[in-house]
């Protein structure tokens, strides 16, 4: 059986769902590669490198297709999104955040964290994109703290939820 972002339901670890309006948020555990939002969110370095962490298992099951897109967007700024395709991925998109910038401590992690995932969900409706799935920000080689970046997250995005409750998101 398969969860609402496509998730195998022995994927799942954890899930908690939250309903705001005519859209859903979904706390899922489990491996953003399998889920079937069309929309994908990745961090990364300013090279977009994806060479760790959530954006080498991106880039490992979308394929070289990915790679030749990430390079023509390279380089970024820490905080910025980069929109590019989801090469092999049933994902239309995969929105890259830049997460570790090319000077340590260039800007307050928390900061990143919040106005990178407001910027995303900024994107969805320019992109005729209806889900998105986000994995816990910079928290691997980035080294942000899962707590941290769990509250900010979910305030920005239960925030998006609440304001616009004339479309239907699956987040």
């Amino acid at each position: 059986m398969r969860s609402a972002l496509g998730l195998e339901e022995s994927q799942i670890m954890e899930k908690r769902s939250y309903k705001f309006g005519l859209s859903s948020l979904h706390l899922i555990f489990g491996d953003i590669t399998t889920s079937d939002a069309r929309g994908l969110v990745s961090s990364d370095d300013y090279q977009l490198t994806m060479g760790g962490g959530v954006s080498a298992a991106l880039y490992r099951a979308a394929g070289e297709a990915l790679l030749i897109d990430v390079a023509k967007k390279a380089p970024a700024s820490l905080g910025d999104v980069v929109v590019t395709t989801a090469g092999a991925l049933s994902a239309e998109h995969i929105f890259h955040i830049i997460t570790i910038g090319r000077k340590r401590n260039e800007k307050p992690t928390i900061t990143v964290v919040e106005e990178a995932t407001s910027k995303c969900l900024e994107l969805l409706s320019g992109l005729g994109l209806d889900s998105i799935a986000f994995p816990a920000i910079g928290t691997g080689v980035a080294r942000y703290s899962t707590e941290d970046v769990a509250v900010k997250m979910a305030k920005v995005i239960s925030e998006f939820l609440k304001k616009d409750d004339t479309q239907q998101f699956q987040m």
